[in-house]
C-alpha cells in the first residue's frame, strides 16, 4: 500500500511509482494515475483516502499483468504519427494503437525510417536494427535483473528465522522438515522450514547464510537496475538522433560514438572529408537578436555545450527524459521572455516525446550544467534550473532556421 511508503506531500502522484518501485517509468505513472481517475500532477498530500485507494488498485492491476506476462506490444499513434511504443495496452496516450505479436516487431516497425537518400537509408537502417537489437537485449536483461531482485526482497525474513531457531536451539531435532515458534518479533507463531539432514545449528547457519546472500543481491541489483534503465534510455536516444540525421558524417559520428561505447564491431566504410571538424548543429536566430543551438547527435551536443558555451548562455533539455542539448546565446546576456519560450519549445520538439501535447522543459546558465567522469556521451546533469511547461501545439513566433 502506498500508505506504508514514506512520500513527501509534495511529490506528484505520477511520480510516486516510479520513484518508489524500480523498473516503472514516468508513463507507467502516468497510466496508474489515468486508470484512478487521478490528475497526475496532484500532490500526494492532497489526495485523500479514497484516492489513495484507486491508486493503490491500479497499480496491483499493473503489476499482475506484469507477473501474468500479459503483455500486448504496440505501437501508439497521434496524428498520423507514431507517438511511443510500449509492452502493456497504455490508455492514457488515446486509443489510436496498432498491436504486434512481439516487442522485435514493434522496434522494427518503430524505427523505420523513411528517406530519399537510399544509400544513407541502408546504412542508417543498419544501425538502427543493430541498437534495436541490443536494445531488446538491455530490456530483457533488466526484466531479469528486476525479478530476481524482486525474489530477494524478503533476505530479512530468513535472519528472523534464524534469529528465532538461535533462541529455541533445544526444541530443533536433527530430522524436523519444519518448527512452528514463536515469532518474538510479532508476538505470533510461524512455521519454519528445515533441512531435515542437518544439525540444529546448521540450520541456523543456513538461514543467516541465505539473508546475507539476498540482501547482497537486492542490494546490488538495487544501484545495477537504474544503471541498465540509463543504458536503455541512452541507447532509445541514440535511435532518436539516427532519425534525424541528413548526411552521412552525421552518421559516421554516431557510428563512431556506438564503436567506442563497444556496440558495434566496427564504423563503417564512410570517412569523413575532415576529422577534426565536427557536422553542424541546427541554428535558429530570433528577432529578439539570440542565436539558439540544438544537437542533433551527441557529439554535437557535447560541442556546443561543454565547449562551445559560455558561462553565461543558457542550456536547456526536456525534464527527465532523452532529448538534444540547446544552448541560447545572445550577446547583451539579455534573453527575453519570447526568446526563452523559442528555446524551450525546440528542446521539447527535439525529444522522444516531440507528438506529446505538454512538455517540461529545463533551463539553466551553462556554468550550472556538468559531466561527471565516465559518463556516457551526450549525458550530463545541472542544478539551480527553472522549469517550465510547453505547449508543443502553440508554436512560438519570432524566430526562424539558419542554414549558416
Amino acid at each position: 500500500s502506498l500508505k506504508d511508503l514514506d512520500i513527501p506531500d509534495n511529490m506528484q502522484a505520477f511520480k510516486i511509482f516510479y520513484t518508489y518501485i524500480t523498473g516503472f517509468s514516468p508513463v507507467i505513472g502516468r497510466e496508474i494515475a489515468y486508470q484512478s481517475n487521478i490528475d497526475p500532477k496532484m500532490p500526494y498530500g492532497s489526495l485523500d483516502d479514497q484516492d489513495v485507494e484507486k491508486l493503490d488498485i491500479s497499480l496491483h492491476n499493473i503489476i499482475d499483468l506484469i507477473r501474468e506476462k500479459a503483455y500486448a506490444p504496440n505501437l501508439i499513434y497521434r496524428n498520423g504519427s507514431i507517438l511511443d511504443f510500449y509492452a502493456l495496452n497504455l490508455t492514457h496516450l488515446g486509443n489510436d494503437v496498432k498491436y504486434y505479436d512481439s516487442i522485435s516487431d514493434v522496434l522494427d516497425e518503430y524505427y523505420i525510417v523513411n528517406t530519399n537518400d537510399d544509400s544513407l537509408n541502408q546504412s542508417r537502417n543498419s544501425v538502427i536494427d543493430n541498437v534495436k537489437k541490443i536494445i531488446t537485449k538491455r530490456i530483457h536483461k533488466r526484466d531479469l535483473m528486476a525479478q530476481d531482485r524482486n525474489n530477494a526482497k524478503d533476505y530479512d525474513t530468513y535472519r528472523i528465522e534464524g534469529d528465532i531457531l538461535s533462541a529455541n536451539t533445544h526444541q530443533i531435532k536433527k530430522g524436523m522438515k519444519s518448527i512452528n515458534l514463536l515469532n518474538y518479533y510479532t508476538n505470533e507463531n510461524m512455521e519454519i522450514s528445515l533441512d531435515e539432514r542437518k544439525t540444529p545449528w546448521q540450520n541456523i547457519e543456513l538461514k543467516y547464510k541465505n539473508s546475507k546472500r539476498l540482501k547482497k543481491t537486492f542490494e546490488m541489483l538495487g544501484s545495477s537496475i537504474p544503471q541498465i534503465e540509463e543504458e536503455i534510455n541512452y541507447l532509445n536516444d541514440i535511435n532518436r538522433q539516427l532519425s534525424t540525421i541528413d548526411t552521412h558524417d552525421e552518421l559516421a559520428e554516431i557510428r563512431q560514438e556506438l564503436y567506442d561505447g563497444d556496440y558495434i564491431r566496427s564504423v563503417g566504410k564512410h570517412k569523413k572529408k575532415n576529422k577534426d571538424k565536427p557536422s553542424i548543429p541546427y541554428r535558429f536566430d530570433t528577432k529578439d537578436g539570440s542565436i539558439i543551438y540544438v544537437g542533433k547527435n551527441n557529439k554535437q551536443n557535447e560541442q556546443i555545450t561543454l565547449r562551445d558555451a559560455n558561462k553565461e548562455d543558457l542550456f536547456f533539455h526536456i525534464k527527465d527524459l532523452p532529448g538534444s542539448h540547446v544552448i541560447m546565446k545572445n550577446g547583451s546576456n539579455h534573453f527575453t521572455e519570447n526568446d526563452i519560450q523559442i528555446a524551450a519549445y525546440l528542446a521539447a520538439t527535439h525529444s522522444k516525446y516531440s507528438d506529446e501535447k505538454y512538455l517540461d522543459v529545463d533551463y539553466t546558465e551553462k556554468k550550472n550544467v556538468f559531466k561527471n567522469k565516465g559518463a556516457k556521451p551526450g549525458m550530463v546533469y545541472y542544478n539551480d534550473f527553472t522549469t517550465i511547461r510547453v505547449n508543443l501545439e502553440e508554436k512560438p513566433d519570432g524566430f526562424k532556421e539558419s542554414k549558416e
